[in-house]
């Protein structure tokens, strides 16, 4: 990946960044933005989840050229600390649904190894997120990635699908 003038792997990128987020958490400071970096974009704030559930933030990119997808996860505590982060690089097996369905299973798969158990998982395929809401057994073409996902919900005491819109920025 070429970043910042450079090139970088994916997962000393995600540390980078799981690093930046902390710190700026833990500075309790906000500092401002100037005026003329905003290029038209919505402003989208993210919301903490309520209670003592956890947020889960999902995004996975692809690279084609190189056949991968870049896979992230963050998960944050109603206080906006981020209690884990993971990355992973995959080979590219799909197409955008499947992406995003390997994507849940990878994050869902990490907050149960990190003991999270209540959780609300933002995702950006309401097609997928609709499927998962209708429960397993799913007889659509990807319906075999959706009953996997169906089947690790019976392992958290409370889970949330929320609908969010995707900006990539190129």
């Amino acid at each position: 990946m070429f970043w910042d003038g450079r090139i970088i792997t994916v997962t000393a990128l995600c540390q980078h960044a799981a690093g930046a987020a902390v710190l700026y958490l833990e500075s309790g400071s906000l500092e401002k933005c100037d005026a003329a970096l905003n290029i038209g974009v919505p402003t989208i704030k993210w919301r903490a989840p309520v209670g003592a559930n956890y947020k889960m933030n999902v995004a996975c990119r692809l690279n084609a050229a190189k056949d991968r997808v870049g896979v992230g996860i963050v998960i944050r505590d109603s206080n906006g600390i981020v209690c884990g982060a993971f990355c992973t690089s995959t080979v590219h097996g799909g197409d955008f649904f499947q992406e995003h369905a390997r994507t849940i299973l990878v994050g869902l798969r990490f907050a149960l190894d990190i003991g999270i158990f209540r959780v609300e998982v933002e995702e950006g395929c309401s097609d997928l997120i609709g499927m998962v809401q209708k429960g397993s057994p799913c007889l659509a073409a990807n319906g075999v990635l959706v009953d996997d996902i169906c089947g690790f919900i019976p392992n958290f005491q409370f889970i949330i699908w929320l609908f969010v819109v995707l900006f990539f920025f190129c």
